[in-house]
């Protein structure tokens, strides 16, 4: 489904002195990928896969948590660079129906409660400073971090929540 807005046309704005308006973002211009590979290694993207996989089995009879794994989340509207993409996610009374192609905070009404980040040396400064800030200014509660290869996280399973 896409969603439009009927704007000025440059021809309406020349003729009466006015600039157009931008035309809002429509869901499709929000791109569904960020071009980066989904996992680092196999290793990373089995745990990726078994978190998503164990989540979605846990909350399987809940129709109000959504769980996504690797789907770009857009937290300012209409700004395609204001994005992140969890490794595994949960929302929790957040419809599970429809399944989405990317989330919108101003949509969902929030980016989630709880984040998994697989981790390693080469994303350790992104994981533990950039998105932590930015989790936690989003509202995410919990954040956890897995390094599954034990390059440098002691216990290889850490969380933390977040305020």
């Amino acid at each position: 489904m896409r969603e439009t807005e009927t704007v000025p046309s440059p021809d309406d704005a020349a003729a009466t002195g006015r600039t157009a308006a931008p035309r809002p973002l429509a869901l499709s211009d929000y791109p569904e990928s960020d071009g980066k590979p989904m996992a680092e290694t196999p290793i990373h993207w089995h745990a990726t896969v078994d978190a998503a996989q164990s989540l979605h089995d846990f909350y399987r009879d809940r129709a109000d948590v959504y769980v996504g794994s690797d789907m770009m989340m857009y937290y300012r509207e209409g700004d395609i660079r204001a994005c992140v993409s969890p490794d595994v996610f949960v929302a929790i009374g957040v419809p599970k129906l429809p399944e989405r192609r990317v989330w919108r905070t101003w949509v969902e009404g929030k980016l989630a409660d709880f984040v998994l980040e697989i981790t390693s040396l080469s994303t350790r400064r992104e994981d533990e400073v950039t998105k932590r800030k930015l989790y936690a200014e989003m509202g995410v509660r919990e954040y956890w971090q897995f390094d599954p290869e034990g390059d440098y996280l002691e216990p290889m399973l850490q969380g933390r929540r977040l305020e």
